[in-house]
């Protein structure tokens, strides 16, 4: 049992296996008043995020501190392991945080190059980076850390710093590196691949079946994995099934199906002809 569901079944969190950003009227009145109470009637501003449906938004249950929730755990109230209170801390943040005014902060822009001769011949790096240069009036900040850039505090107060290394070490990495499974998970979400209920189904499958490996946390894929894709995408059969835009579209009618605007039994035959078609050729 995962985290996330620890903590549903528990009671404490909204169901999990959602990407709906929706917040409904109780969740809104929910953090209503933890916001009045701890922080200042100022920073609430309820909002919605987005259209109903079939689920609404992850949010806690009720207005359980994480705090709360550690010493419920310690003296047994609640059965939870420790990784699904620090879970649970992410939730309860960032929906407060979704409740609250935004944060005004002044932002700037700082080049930063670096030079240095290696064999006699100059290499230099530059780099232009977005910065927090300083908050300027606080919003959702009282519940999510915003950082300030330490160049940025330097800079501010107009300090200069020098530095001299020697003895450099280099070593030729992909320009693409490679992905983590959380970057996956990202990539798959960009791409309308999947939904939060399958993405780490998904990434086990790849494991299980050898396609790729898991090494210090990225995936890798593997020869069997890139020969079997190979197979499939030449494949008069099945190369359209491994392509982008059939599996999106497959999402996006099990979306429909779910809001009601699409008849499963439709989808299903349409989708049952077409595979009977294929392997039957």
């Amino acid at each position: 049992m995962n985290l996330a569901q620890q903590l549903f079944e528990s009671g404490i969190i909204t169901y999990h296996r959602t990407d709906s950003t929706h917040v409904s009227d109780v969740g809104i009145s929910l953090a209503k008043e933890f916001i009045l109470e701890n922080i200042g009637e100022n920073y609430f501003v309820g909002r919605t995020w987005g259209e109903e449906g079939a689920h609404e938004c992850i949010r806690p249950t009720k207005v359980l501190t994480p705090d709360e929730l550690t010493i419920s755990a310690k003296i047994g109230t609640i059965s939870l392991p420790e990784d699904a209170i620090k879970l649970y801390d992410i939730i309860f943040s960032r929906f407060i945080a979704s409740q609250m005014k935004p944060v005004k902060v002044l932002k700037g822009k700082v080049k930063l190059e670096l030079s240095w001769k290696v064999n006699g011949e100059e290499i230099s790096i530059s780099k232009l980076s977005d910065m927090n240069m300083k908050i300027i009036e606080d919003g959702w900040n009282k519940v999510i850390f915003l950082p300030i850039s330490d160049i940025a505090r330097i800079l501010v107060e107009k300090k200069v710093f020098e530095f001299e290394t020697e003895d450099f070490k280099f070593s030729f990495v992909s320009p693409v590196p490679p992905y983590t499974h959380g970057s996956l998970i990202e990539e798959m979400r960009k791409r309308g691949i999947g939904r939060p209920s399958t993405y780490a189904y998904i990434i086990k499958t790849l494991l299980d079946r050898g396609y790729c490996i898991d090494s210090k946390g990225f995936i890798i894929i593997t020869k069997l994995g890139r020969e079997v894709y190979e197979k499939l995408k030449n494949s008069s059969k099945y190369s359209k099934y491994t392509r982008e835009d059939y599996t999106r579209e497959l999402e996006e009618k099990m979306d429909k199906v779910g809001k009601g605007e699409e008849n499963y039994m439709d989808v299903l035959k349409k989708l049952y002809f077409e595979l009977f078609q294929d392997t039957s050729n």
